[in-house]
């Protein structure tokens, strides 16, 4: 366990740097946060350059190949998924699922942090947003976003929401290419049963600006 303990700290060392690890040790401690970014479907959503996937909606029928591309699911829980309305956009490579990104107009939760947020009229949520290592890269996050945006405003939905971790540098500039922009971040506290939520916090556009501006400039990150 110590070993583990210890490659997993290493990791998020050589990926965030320090603050990365502070802020790792706070989650395992119980305190954790996610940016929220917002894009407004008023604005124009570029099409930009394709990666050669095919991107279609998760089915029933697509289940299994879901769950080959990441044994960590559970087709059950998948499948309830679905049934209880959430939606799932899945890129295709050689009859490989090799990336995914959820939606849900119903709902705006994160288990990460275990709370819910409230989703204003016509807006939507966009989450657990993943491609397969070896295709990371290739534009395939960007692609599904830009995918899910063009679904929303044809549906009638004016913005999208979605929450991610400051430090996952990657998803923050795939993001940024397909428009979002941070605006808050969430916060919660648990301690053993107990869980407290705290009130969202508005980030200033200059401050946004700077971090934004701080991911494109990077190299490093999480993989998204």
């Amino acid at each position: 366990m110590i070993a583990s303990l210890s490659a997993r700290v290493l990791d998020t060392l050589r990926e965030t740097g320090l603050r990365g690890v502070w802020f790792k040790l706070l989650a395992e401690l119980g305190y954790r946060r996610l940016y929220l970014l917002r894009r407004g479907l008023e604005e124009p959503i570029p099409v930009g350059p394709l990666p050669a996937v095919i991107v279609t909606w998760l089915t029933r029928e697509s289940v299994c190949a879901y769950v080959a591309m990441l044994p960590t699911e559970d087709a059950d829980f998948v499948e309830d998924r679905l049934a209880a309305g959430d939606r799932c956009l899945v890129a295709w490579s050689e009859g490989c699922i090799v990336g995914f990104m959820w939606g849900s107009k119903n709902r705006a939760s994160s288990a990460w942090l275990g709370r819910e947020l409230p989703l204003a009229v016509n807006e939507a949520c966009l989450f657990d947003a993943y491609t397969v290592p070896r295709c990371r890269g290739l534009g395939i996050a960007p692609a599904l976003s830009l995918a899910w945006l063009r679904v929303l405003r044809e549906e009638g939905c004016v913005a999208a929401i979605i929450l991610t971790l400051p430090e996952n540098v990657a998803a923050l500039r795939a993001y940024a290419k397909a428009g979002f922009r941070i605006v808050a971040i969430v916060r919660s506290l648990r301690l053993g049963p107990w869980l407290h939520d705290f009130p969202v916090q508005p980030i200033p556009a200059t401050i946004a600006a700077r971090i934004s501006t701080a991911c494109r400039l990077s190299s490093g990150g999480n993989s998204h």
